[in-house]
Formats: C-alpha cells, sequence, structure tokens
C-alpha cells in the first residue's frame, strides 16, 4: 500500500505526474502537475491521497475517450495513431501498482463462480437447460453461471471463504476511494467478511491499524490451510497489495503519465467544447477526444472554413504548410478596472449593464449592484477609490458574516441579488453618484473579435522578454512567442494571443491568477476544475 504520509511532493520538472523515484536523494516522490503548490499537498495528506486516486480516474476516462490504445506486456499503455501528432506528444500511462493489478486482473464472475455452488434438486429438468445460456454469465473458461433463471429451480449456496472475503473486502475499499460502481454481490461479501475479522466501521484508507489486521488475517490463512489452485491468484493479488514494495526499474516509476502536456489539452479542450463550442472557429483537436469533428487537414476543426481557405498556412517556393494554432475563438472580452486588464471567454453577449447597475427604492435609497466575479477582483486585486475602498471592506465583513451565519435575511450594506450582483445601499445621493461615476469611469468592457489560445503545459518563468530563451520545453520560450505572432498576423480582425498554463485552487474558479509576457496574456487556468468537469 502506498503510505501518502511518508510520500513527499515535488513540482514536476518534466512532463511525468505520479509517483516515482526521486534520483538526486533515492526517495520516492509524488511529483505533482506543473502550477501546483506543493507546500498545500505536503501539508494534507488527504489532497495527495485524493489526487492520486483522480489521476487514476482520469486515466480511466482518458483511455475511454480514446479508441485507437493498445496494453503492452510491460503494463504500459500507448496510443499508436499515427499521422501529424508526434510520437513524444502521445501520453504514456505507467500501471506498476499493486492496486490496480488487483482490481483489473480478475473477473468477477470469478469470485461468483467460486463462491456459488448449485446443488442438484429433483424438480429440475437438466436437458432443458440449453434453453437459459443466453441468460447466463460467463466466466473467463466459457463456462455458464446461471442465476436468476433457476431460482424456484436451483438450491443456491453461497461458501464466501476467508480469502475470498478478504479479497473482496479490499476490493470494495479501492472502489470506494475511486468512486467506481461495484457489485452488490461482492459488496455483500465485503460486507461479510468486515463484520467477521474487523469493525463494522473499519476502512482500509483511513485507519493503518486496518492494513495491519488484514496482514495477520492473510498470514493466518496461509498458515491454517492449504491454497487450492483457484485461489492461488487472490491470494496472490491479497499479497502483491498488502506487502507491495517499488520495483527496481530504471525509471524508478510506481505509477503515474508522463507526456502529461497530451491530458493537460484535453482538459482544457473538454472546458472549451462544453461551454463554448457555439464560439469556436478552430481548434486542433487532433487526438482528443473531439477527433471526429476534424474537418480540415485530418487534425483541426474548422468552422465555416475548408483547406482551401485555411487561414494558417505558410507558403515557400508554391507548396503551402498548414500551422495548427490550438484554438482560435470568438465572444473574448477584454475587461480593463482602475487601469488593470482581463480577459475572459463569455457565453453570451455581454454590455456594461451587465457589471454595473444602479437602482433606486421608494424610500429614496439609492443602490449599486456589481457584477460577483467584478466585485472580488475589485476587492483583491485592483486599487480602488478610497470611498469605495471603505465601503467594499465593510460590505465585504457583514456579506462574510451574513454567509457564515447562512441566515436568510438581507444585510445591512449588502446581499446578492437574483442576478448575482453583490449591492451596496447609499442613504445619500452624493455619495452614490460619485461611487457610481468612478466605477462607470474605471469599468470598461470591450468585446474582442478573436482569441488565439495555446494550451501550454509550462512554468511561468519571467515577465521580461528579453530573459526568455530560444528554445526551452519546460519554460515559456521566444519561439512560442514567435509562432503566436504568426497566427496573429495570418488573421485580418484584431485578435488576442493569450496562453494557457495550468494552476491550481480549491474554490470553484476557472483563472487563478493572469500574467503578461511580450504582449501576450498568460492564464493560469484551475486544474481541479477542469478535472472535475472531465470526470463528470
Amino acid at each position: 500500500m502506498i503510505e501518502f504520509d511518508k510520500i513527499e511532493c515535488k513540482i514536476s520538472d518534466s512532463a511525468f505526474v505520479g509517483i516515482k523515484k526521486d534520483f538526486s536523494d533515492g526517495k520516492y516522490k509524488f511529483f505533482l502537475p506543473k502550477g501546483f503548490d506543493e507546500n498545500l499537498f505536503n501539508e494534507n495528506d488527504n489532497l495527495k491521497k485524493e489526487l492520486f486516486y483522480k489521476l487514476f480516474e482520469l486515466q480511466k476516462k482518458y483511455m475511454e475517450n480514446q479508441t485507437d490504445y493498445k496494453k503492452r506486456e510491460d503494463g504500459i499503455s500507448q496510443n499508436p495513431k499515427s499521422g501529424s501528432i508526434e510520437e513524444k506528444e502521445k501520453p504514456i500511462f505507467h500501471a506498476d501498482l499493486a492496486l490496480f493489478d488487483l482490481i483489473n486482473s480478475i473477473d468477477d464472475t470469478e469470485i461468483l463462480g467460486l463462491n456459488t455452488k448449485i446443488t442438484k434438486s429433483d424438480d429440475i429438468d437438466y436437458s432443458q437447460i440449453d434453453r437459459y445460456l443466453d441468460e447466463a454469465l460467463f466466466a473467463k473458461n466459457h463456462a455458464p453461471i446461471i442465476i436468476e433463471v433457476f431460482k424456484k429451480n436451483l438450491t443456491l449456496e453461497v461458501y464466501p471463504t476467508d480469502i475470498i472475503g478478504l479479497y473482496c473486502y479490499i476490493y470494495t475499499e479501492i472502489l470506494n476511494e475511486l468512486n467506481l460502481e461495484n457489485e452488490s454481490y461482492i459488496k455483500e461479501l465485503a460486507e461479510e467478511f468486515k463484520n467477521k475479522y474487523l469493525a463494522p466501521h473499519a476502512s482500509l484508507f483511513k485507519n493503518d491499524n486496518v492494513a495491519e489486521d488484514c496482514k495477520d488475517i492473510l498470514e493466518k490463512i496461509e498458515k491454517s490451510s492449504l491454497i487450492l489452485e483457484e485461489f492461488q491468484k487472490f491470494y496472490d493479488a491479497i499479497y502483491h497489495f498488502l506487502y507491495h514494495r517499488p520495483s527496481n526499474q530504471e525509471d524508478g516509476i510506481i505509477a503515474g503519465i508522463d507526456n502529461f502536456y497530451s491530458i493537460w489539452e484535453e482538459l482544457c479542450f473538454n472546458y472549451v467544447f462544453n461551454h463554448f463550442e457555439k464560439y469556436i472557429k478552430f481548434a486542433d483537436v487532433g487526438n482528443t477526444k473531439f477527433q471526429n469533428k476534424a474537418n480540415c487537414f485530418d487534425r483541426m476543426y474548422c468552422k465555416n472554413f475548408n483547406e482551401n481557405d485555411y487561414p494558417f498556412q505558410i507558403e515557400f517556393n508554391g507548396q503551402k504548410t498548414p500551422l495548427y494554432p490550438d484554438l482560435v475563438i470568438g465572444n473574448l472580452y477584454k475587461i480593463e478596472i482602475a487601469g488593470n486588464v482581463y480577459y475572459e471567454l463569455c457565453d453570451e453577449d455581454l454590455d456594461l449593464k451587465d457589471f454595473i447597475e444602479s437602482y433606486k427604492d421608494k424610500k429614496d435609497f439609492y443602490y449599486i449592484g456589481i457584477e460577483e466575479n467584478i466585485w472580488k477582483k475589485l476587492l483583491n486585486r485592483f486599487t480602488i477609490s478610497n470611498s469605495l475602498n471603505k465601503k467594499f471592506e465593510k460590505v465585504n465583513s457583514e456579506y462574510n458574516n451574513f454567509t457564515a451565519n447562512n441566515k436568510e435575511y438581507v444585510c445591512i450594506s449588502t446581499y446578492i441579488s437574483p442576478n448575482n450582483k453583490k449591492i451596496i445601499n447609499y442613504p445619500k445621493e452624493n455619495e452614490f453618484n460619485n461611487d457610481f461615476n468612478w466605477l462607470q469611469q474605471n469599468l470598461k468592457i470591450e468585446k474582442i473579435e478573436t482569441g488565439i489560445y495555446d494550451f501550454k503545459y509550462r512554468i511561468y518563468n519571467s515577465s521580461n522578454c528579453k530573459d526568455l530563451k530560444y528554445h526551452d520545453d519546460d519554460k515559456i520560450n521566444k519561439k512560442d512567442i514567435i509562432k503566436q505572432r504568426i497566427y496573429e498576423l495570418a488573421l485580418n480582425p484584431q485578435a488576442k494571443s493569450i496562453f494557457v498554463l495550468p494552476g491550481y485552487n480549491e474554490n470553484d474558479i476557472l483563472i487563478t491568477d493572469s500574467k503578461e509576457i511580450c504582449g501576450i496574456t498568460i492564464q493560469f487556468w484551475n486544474f481541479k476544475k477542469l478535472l472535475e468537469e472531465y470526470l463528470k
């Protein structure tokens, strides 16, 4: 078993994410995706465990979405699809881990077959048994197991042996951690075993003593009984899981995903297609779950374009060579607050009144309504007027008290209106006019014709163009900037280039931070939010 409390987390300096040996000190570490906060995970073992199991779910989901994968004998899966995507860009999944062996090595029907004894009854006409084979379950050796159709005539006696019970208990605990479905009869066998040998609420992954208890039980089984051949694989799977130690492979990998940049692109595309598909103009969907949408050059999704009028091509000596931007999309908005600028995709057309509004009630009280996302930016990131700043501090304090107490009443100074705006009230018209005029002058919104997005699995290193190297696989480099400028020149209308790098935040937000480099905006998208959406 993996002891997460003893594994240190470290930001990966390569395209690998998962657990492997750090050859600088010989210790096994959990290498986190770029953009994460290693201190946050080192201080919270539950976060480590949750992320590790989410990565397993991610692998499973990704494999389901890809139809052209094959298994290699060494336990590593790879994408053999040839074409325009380079071999090195294909994700490689490493599964040299007892946990994966245990849940993948044994067919569920084998458990049912070993634990179900069908006894003869004088009322059964065995000459008619062939009529029910189409409703039978079949084990790996093709032996039929007929359950429901013979319920009235056959006597089913379930004999859960201790070794099968232990296997079902561990199997069920793992599936619960991975949020995967389990067969009812396996859960019943697991529950019977737990009630017989363990405490009613025993949890394998939340109590270290349970793992030790399972080891003791396995040892007693081995000493007190002969392990029959048909039970040997169950015994081996349990033993490998409970006593697993990292193998001595040269790369030192226990489990994880290599070439993670392809996974990062998949997560980003999934979010964009789910929320903004109608605004997409071009998308490089090759080797993603959306590759069936490709209608240009076998990899590009082109809306209202074909290969003849495709704008991203370089011509030399009469020969055209296509280029492939990750994403070209409309409905991008430039929002400026007090001289600070940020960019966001929107799922509908917007104007200034969607962000700020003024109200007046029958008692001559004046109100300013501020859209919640704008509110947060005004409050947390930008320099604002002294008058508003004091009000924001007061309003935010009252709002936090309001939400913390979870009471249904309107605070003195603020509440969330039905259209998701924070409201500030004013007993005096002159104060209202001063603040509302300031907001109108300092809050600007402009629709950008086109956004050119590049999903990059890199780290942000510097905002100074002079510091950039021409080529650097790990950081933003000059070649990235040049390529983006070519994409901009290929489009006549106004275009804005945006690099999307991984970030991490526990809150339900998409953009965790924003930077600028060489006139290109760098946005950090929340890996947690993208992953949760992908696993839905």
